[in-house]
């Protein structure tokens, strides 16, 4: 059996499923059956606004400027390629920034990215807009709740974090 609290909400992990407890073990119980877990973990993996990346993020400002010149990312909007700004890169996301992209959250963009000599192409979910700050999530680097990314993607990711690496050495 596995517990986590949370305030006055206690969750419950057995071979019921999983309970929920509000105010202590004499509390409200709501026990949900592993079918009902399965359908409440895509719910939240959808809805949740919580950190989606996986592992370390490359923040490009520390790079040195020709690393920096020579990574592109643009975004198609609209039908239109358009040239953003990168601050920081994931296995599993880019924030950009960039003026002028009213883009929703949960809508999808093509994204394609290039360092020096490898290019990728991907698509990305919008999952926060703040000012001109664009966080995208990119939809083939999760496979069945696995980190799967695409090899070009790993490529330029691995690329970018030994020059961070670097620099940090520096």
């Amino acid at each position: 059996m596995q517990f986590l609290t949370l305030g006055e909400l206690s969750l419950v992990a057995d071979v019921d499923g999983l309970s929920f407890v509000l105010g202590g073990e004499q509390g409200a119980r709501v026990t949900l059956s592993p079918r009902e877990v399965g359908k409440l973990e895509e719910f939240l993996r959808h809805n949740a606004t919580r950190e989606r990346r996986i592992g370390f993020r490359v923040p490009f400002s520390p790079l040195n400027l020709e690393v920096r010149a020579g990574f592109h990312v643009q975004l198609q909007v609209r039908g239109q390629w358009v040239d953003v700004t990168p601050v920081d890169l994931s296995l599993t996301g880019i924030l950009v920034q960039g003026k002028g992209l009213a883009l929703p959250v949960r809508s999808q963009v093509g994204v394609q990215a290039s360092f020096n000599e490898l290019n990728c192409s991907l698509t990305g979910e919008v999952v926060r807009r703040d000012g001109q700050l664009l966080a995208l999530h990119f939809t083939e680097s999760i496979s069945g709740g696995d980190l799967d990314p695409p090899a070009p993607l790993l490529a330029i990711y691995r690329k970018l974090e030994m020059e961070w690496l670097r620099h940090r050495l520096v």
